[in-house]
């Protein structure tokens, strides 16, 4: 994902990405612009899905809200990043 935000998304693509990855929602890889922004999102989703299965069973699904709340200051501080750039 950083080399997406470091090397091969536009700022507009980004912005884009960015307010998907806050959300965590699938219904929003619909708004993004570019098919390999699509396929990126959906996989995180599909593993942050296998993770939540996997502790789940573990007995500690806590984990996943933990970490899916996590992501998201990282996606702003990179939201933050792409302003500063603008």
């Amino acid at each position: 994902m950083d080399d997406t935000y470091d090397a091969y998304g536009t700022f507009e693509e980004l912005q884009c990405f960015t307010d998907a990855m806050k959300r965590f929602d699938i219904t929003a890889m619909d708004k993004l612009p570019a098919d390999y922004l699509k396929l990126l999102y959906k996989t995180v989703l599909d593993v942050l899905d296998e993770v939540e299965d996997m502790v789940r069973k573990d007995g500690r699904s806590f984990a996943v809200s933990y970490t899916r709340s996590e992501q998201k200051p990282i996606k702003n501080s990179c939201g933050g990043c792409m302003k500063v750039l603008d």
